[in-house]
């Protein structure tokens, strides 16, 4: 067997004598003595695993084989760690938010998909052990969803933890109730940007809509349902925001109102939440995202990631295959080697423009300043 340095790590910080790898994958931390780097040095090509018996400590490699550390050559770009899986149950959202893409190009059209193909999809996610949590999320609005309280049963049913997303304006008493009562592992994300009536309206481009959003989240709170608040918007202002939204809902803690760490989604939001990212090395330098979220289109389709709206890149159809079969796909491969920096991605690339991945530029650099 000939092994290859994971190309899915990236090195932390490093102390005085130990050196710390986060794999991209499974977001597990793995500690080493330094001179563990000069075997990953080694093993960039592909390396005899007899060779490295007789030039290391046979322990030593056990080590970093078990820890994924050290990887298959045949099997390198097979690999994938999925920890939650974001199905699109419909397309439609009720709500234009100036920090979203639907606000610059809204799907007009409502797909729904089908309970029979839902139920498809959670069985398949069901067999992937590493999965504790779905959504019903695409940019979308989940509880307009004809089938929606029909979807939460389903998914207790599978015995998995449901995260909803929602702007909270079709929240209703009945639903909060069929969320309450299919589990304790069920999340709400309330996307709450202010509760300054002028500014809420402004930021999300609705109008009559905000005590009702408030009256759900009241409600949610007073049933003891599992919930927190992602404020997003422009850093500064969003962080003021918070301040107020937590006066406004004293029961909750700090922990439960978050800021969504606005994006411009690679590059699609305009004006002042454009980031101007330019990830121009040729070869880019991984993602903590893309292979550890399994994002599902209404149609069957899986994607890249959740900056890909327009679902460019397609690696599979769980409606067709199993999850198995579409993580190891030519089409994944193909994605995994532009994403981890196997090989130079074009230059239209969505990750070049994402300021995830241009993040994870220092702690990749770090590492490759030892191969």
């Amino acid at each position: 067997m000939n092994l290859l340095t994971s190309p899915y790590l990236v090195l932390l910080p490093e102390t005085s004598e130990r050196c710390a790898f986060l794999s991209l994958l499974n977001k597990k931390t793995y500690t080493y003595d330094k001179k563990v780097l000069s075997i990953l040095k080694q093993c960039i090509h592909p390396t005899s695993l007899l060779d490295l018996y007789e030039q290391y400590d046979q322990a030593e490699i056990e080590n970093l084989i078990n820890d994924n550390i050290l990887l298959n050559y045949l099997t390198v770009w097979d690999q994938y760690h999925f920890i939650r899986a974001e199905i699109e149950t419909h397309t439609l959202c009720n709500f234009r938010c100036k920090y979203c893409p639907i606000s610059i190009s809204p799907s007009t059209k409502q797909e729904v998909m089908s309970l029979d193909n839902f139920e498809e999809c959670l069985k398949k996610i069901s067999s992937q052990k590493t999965i504790s949590e779905v959504t019903f999320n695409a940019y979308n609005e989940p509880t307009i969803d004809p089938y929606f309280c029909h979807r939460t049963e389903l998914v207790t049913q599978y015995e998995l933890n449901l995260a909803i997303s929602t702007n909270g304006s079709a929240l209703t008493v009945d639903k909060l109730k069929q969320i309450k009562k299919n589990g304790v592992g069920h999340l709400i994300r309330f996307n709450l940007p202010s509760v300054d009536l002028k500014k809420y309206e402004a930021l999300t481009q609705t109008t009559g809509i905000l005590d009702s959003v408030l009256n759900s989240i009241d409600m949610a709170v007073s049933m003891d349902i599992n919930i927190c608040i992602i404020v997003n918007g422009v850093a500064n202002e969003a962080l003021q925001e918070m301040e107020a939204i937590l006066k406004r809902f004293p029961k909750l803690s700090k922990e439960q109102v978050q800021y969504g760490l606005t994006t411009d989604r690679a590059g699609r939001l305009e004006e002042e939440y454009y980031q101007d990212i330019h990830n121009t090395n040729p070869h880019l330098f991984g993602c903590s995202i893309a292979f550890s979220t399994l994002y599902i289109g209404v149609d069957g389709m899986v994607y890249l990631c959740s900056c890909d709206y327009g679902k460019k890149y397609v690696y599979g159809n769980i409606f067709n295959d199993t999850i198995d079969e579409i993580a190891k796909s030519v089409y994944a491969a193909n994605l995994k080697k532009n994403v981890f920096g196997a090989q130079e991605a074009p230059a239209d690339f969505i990750c070049r423009r994402c300021i995830d991945m241009k993040r994870l530029k220092p702690f990749k650099q770090r590492l490759n300043k030892f191969m």
